[in-house]
């Protein structure tokens, strides 16, 4: 089954993505700590699109789609902002030095591929002119 979710780029928003998103998977199989921590992941890749890619800008739109299976999750983001995150191995040490620092932010990535089994980014061309982001999120559930 596949649901869609779309809203302006902005941050007020993104309370409404938890709750379409929480909605959603509620039924599925997944252990109610695991289908919070997927909420949590959704909400960090729609903030970064929102704020770093969109600059909170009401005149785009974010849409999600929710591809939900029998024991699987697949998540697609999309957006025409310009945040291309890079891959990066977190380890704890990353983790712990962000804390020691009292860094504000900077810890949704490193949040996405923890509670994820798949996180990736890439382009996709819709018209020889327009490409759109995509952030893809899978996980998986016994």
């Amino acid at each position: 089954m596949k649901v869609s979710y779309l809203t302006p780029c902005r941050r007020q928003h993104l309370r409404d993505i938890r709750q379409f998103v929480h909605q959603h998977i509620e039924q599925t199989g997944m252990s109610d700590v695991d289908r919070h921590k997927v909420v949590l992941a959704i909400d960090e890749a729609c903030a970064n699109a929102i704020l770093h890619g969109n600059d909170n800008d009401a005149s785009r739109q974010l849409q999600i789609d929710l591809f939900l299976q029998k024991s699987k999750l697949k998540v697609e983001i999309y957006d025409v902002g310009d945040y291309r995150p890079e891959k990066k191995k977190w380890s704890m040490a990353d983790i712990d030095q962000h804390v020691k620092e009292k860094r504000k932010g900077g810890l949704g990535l490193c949040i996405m591929y923890r509670i994820m089994d798949s996180v990736s980014f890439f382009p996709r061309k819709l018209t020889a002119k327009q490409t759109i982001n995509v952030c893809a999120l899978v996980k998986s559930w016994v």
